[in-house]
This record gives C-alpha cells, structure tokens and sequence, in this order.
C-alpha cells in the first residue's frame, strides 16, 4: 500500500471504511492482540496502522513530502525537456497527483503536469475522465477547482477546447452568482475578460452559446438574462470583427 494514499484525507477516510467492512472486525473479539485475530482481520489492521504511521510523521514533519514533491517536478522538467513522456503517462501522474493536493507544493505539481499534457497531448484530451470529474464535481469545497480559477487565461482556454464540460460549470457559475444579485454592476468590468479569452477560439464561442441558450431557459431569471445576453452580444461582435479583417 503506497504511503501517499494517507496524504489524501477523503481517500484515507475511504479506504479505512473499506477495511473495516472487509475485516468485519466489529464482529470478532476485540480484545483479543493481533496473533490471535483471523487473517482477514489482522491484514487490515497492519494496512490501517502503516496509514496512521504517515499521517503522523506527515503531521510532524510536511517538509519530507514536500522535498519528494519538489523532486518529482524536477523529475518532471527534465523529462519533459527531453521529450521522454508519453500524453497517457502524463494523464497517469495527473490522476495520482489528487492524491497530493492537500500537501503546499501539491498546485504547483498539478499545474505542472497541466502544462505538460496541453503541451503534448496532440489531438487528445488534456485530462483523463477521473481528473474531469474531480475538476467539475459539484462539491462546494472543490478543491482542484480553486486550482483551477488560479491558472492563467490560456490554460483555461485549452481546456475549454478539449473539455467543453469545464466550460460549462465556468459559465454556470456566472450566471448562478446573478440569480440573487439586486444590484446590477457593470457587466463590463465584471465579465470584461472573460469575453476576451471566449473570443479567442471560434468553436469554444459555440459552446458559449449553447452552454448560456440552455441556461436562459433552466434558470428563466432576468437578472441570469442580462448577463447571458451581453456574453452573447459581446461574443457575437467580437466574432463579426474578426470575419471582417
């Protein structure tokens, strides 16, 4: 069992659960010590101990996981500097990176690990389905979503491209934060920039304009209306300079 699966609490929590289930130890004797437990029983407490031994030493002492992390992103440049990483590998790293987001240099190896697929995935996806889900999960503590809002414009659009589903929570979450909002602003100072980076790719327009079209009519609010018809006007005159130079 790789001591990593202890950095990740959720997957801790989960697999201490599964261990437990499978022991069935709530219905043996638990005053009995470990020799006298059944097989089944005594594998999973030694599993469960090796998780708690890290998760203390990591409470202890985060500087050794971060000098691993740290030395996984050298790791990392080099081997892609000499292209020797293949775009499935690196969409494997970035599955298992998850497992290293509570740690501080975690963003930094998953941002990474972004760049270097986008880089080399060719006419691929970006990400594997498993890290599309953890991204667009509907959790209100996402966690790789705040990484996510920390990357720059051009990462965020080669996304959009490979993956509309990010696209489509990006723009929901828009227009979500309108439907209570009594007090209009300015929706060029608030959206100003996101039209900028839409308009930079004609197919990610497209998706724009189906993502807000079904969204005008889930939401059927007029504060949702205003901020879906000036992304649309504003895309659509965008769009139109372009086709004219």
């Amino acid at each position: 069992m790789h001591p990593f699966i202890a950095a990740d609490k959720q997957l801790a929590r989960l697999l201490v659960a599964c261990l437990l289930e499978y022991s069935k130890i709530q219905y043996g004797d638990t005053s009995a010590s470990l020799q006298y437990q059944s097989k089944s029983v005594s594998w999973c407490i030694i599993r469960i101990r090796h998780m708690v031994n890290v998760s203390r030493h990591q409470n202890r002492d985060d500087s050794v996981i971060e000098k691993r992390i740290q030395e996984l992103i050298t790791k990392l440049n080099d081997d892609i500097s000499h292209q020797r990483l293949s775009a499935d590998k690196v969409c494997d790293f970035l599955d298992r990176s998850l497992l290293l987001i509570d740690a501080k240099l975690g963003p930094a190896l998953i941002t990474r690990l972004i760049t270097a697929s986008i880089k080399i995935r060719g006419n691929g996806p970006v990400v594997s389905p498993r890290f599309l889900q953890r991204l667009v999960g509907s959790s209100t503590a996402n966690d790789v979503w705040a990484i996510y809002k920390s990357w720059p414009d051009d990462i965020k659009l080669e996304l959009w491209k490979s993956h509309p589903e990010i696209l489509r929570v990006e723009l929901l979450n828009h227009l979500d934060l309108q439907k209570e909002n009594n007090k209009p602003k300015d929706l060029d100072s608030l959206y100003g920039s996101l039209v900028k980076v839409l308009g930079r790719d004609r197919q990610v327009c497209q998706h724009a304009f189906k993502i807000i079209a079904d969204a005008l009519l889930k939401f059927e609010n007029w504060r949702v209306f205003r901020v879906g018809w000036y992304l649309v006007r504003e895309l659509l005159q965008g769009m139109s300079q372009v086709l004219n130079r």
